[in-house]
């Protein structure tokens, strides 16, 4: 967070920023710092929780990964398999919750500043959620049948 440190690491030079401080404090410290001496250098920050994400925002940060959400649904996935969901099935529906989590999150911070509505929209991102899965769940996952064209070529010995 030290102006000093980062110009003598050549952040007046470069394009991009990356930002992977544990402490939620100190980062946004970093990110004022960054904002304030450094303005054309675009921040990839790494948040703590959804807290985080929106002081983040709040700085104008736009490129944010939680620090163990992605990491979190890919291991669901696996699980998933592992639970006898086919490879394809399992990564939809990891999918479908990262989109609709993703979704909320930016209805959560709009609203955030009120916690009567804030509660609201959590408690309407569960519902949404539970029927967004349901909906994936009840997809079938069929491989389309080969025509009769391909089926005939793929039995051609040469």
């Amino acid at each position: 967070s030290r102006f000093d440190l980062l110009e003598a690491a050549g952040a007046g030079r470069a394009k991009y920023f990356v930002l992977a401080v544990d402490g939620v404090e100190e980062s946004m410290q970093v990110v004022k710092t960054v904002k304030a001496h450094f303005p054309n250098l675009k921040i990839f920050a790494r948040a703590r929780n959804r807290g985080h994400v929106f002081d983040l925002l709040d700085e104008g940060v736009t490129h944010i990964k939680r620090e163990t959400f992605d990491s979190s649904i890919y291991f669901m996935k696996d699980l998933l398999i592992e639970m006898g969901y086919e490879p394809e099935r399992a990564k939809n529906l990891v999918e479908r919750f990262k989109e609709h989590d993703e979704l909320m999150m930016l209805e959560q911070y709009k609203v955030r500043h009120d916690d009567k509505t804030l509660v609201s929209v959590s408690k309407q991102s569960v519902a949404q959620l539970a029927q967004v899965l349901n909906d994936e769940a009840q997809r079938t996952y069929v491989a389309p049948a080969l025509s009769i064209a391909e089926s005939e070529e793929s039995h051609t010995i040469n």
